[in-house]
């Protein structure tokens, strides 16, 4: 996983060697890890820097750190696959193996949302790779094997687009909107996109 930060660093997550910071001349130095004492895991899937400029790390089994100019916070949100932003800029999103959180960026407070004891009676594929918002009510999210779900914020409830609804596949491991409002998507099978 990668980030840039305010400042113009380059940061690159690693499995098992923590965050480095990379360099113009291809050095790289470590900034967070388990060794300096930041990270509870130096295995770590996911980056982000949000609005205020404060970073968020979220590792496979330690939980998301939240490091800010004066402070370094812990959320107990582990297995981690991805983190963006409410489109108010009010809540951090985490995608895990486990469903989505969402994490007041002031209060730590967090509720869940597409996880499994959100449905108990269906079958739906929790693993989490990667969130796209199309608008605050609206959330995009990649699932490992069961295609893309859009879910409404408000009612609860989820969309599937599958194979069947003309997917390449149902592996969706990234999603990014186009300011047109395009969802484009990559899959194991090639990419594709879905019209706003």
């Amino acid at each position: 996983t990668l980030c840039q930060t305010h400042d113009g660093r380059v940061l690159v997550g690693t499995y098992g060697h923590g965050v480095y910071e990379m360099h113009a001349d291809g050095s790289a130095v470590s900034v967070y890890s388990q060794a300096n004492g930041y990270l509870q895991t130096d295995y770590v899937y996911a980056l982000y820097k949000d609005s205020d400029g404060d970073l968020w790390i979220g590792c496979l089994d330690g939980n998301l750190v939240h490091i800010t100019p004066t402070k370094v916070s812990y959320l107990p949100v582990e297995e981690v696959q991805c983190i963006a932003a409410s489109p108010d800029g009010l809540f951090v999103d985490v995608g895990t193996s486990h469903g989505c959180y969402r994490i007041n960026r002031k209060s730590h407070r967090f509720t869940r949302f597409y996880y499994p004891e959100e449905f108990p009676d269906c079958d739906y594929n929790y693993y989490v790779n990667s969130i796209a918002y199309q608008d605050g009510h609206h959330v995009w999210i990649a699932t490992d094997g069961g295609g893309l779900c859009l879910y409404n914020l408000h009612n609860k409830k989820p969309r599937f687009y599958t194979v069947k609804d003309a997917l390449p596949s149902n592996n969706v491991y990234a999603l990014t909107k186009t300011p047109e409002g395009e969802v484009w998507l990559s899959t194991d099978k090639g990419l594709a996109f879905v019209d706003k």
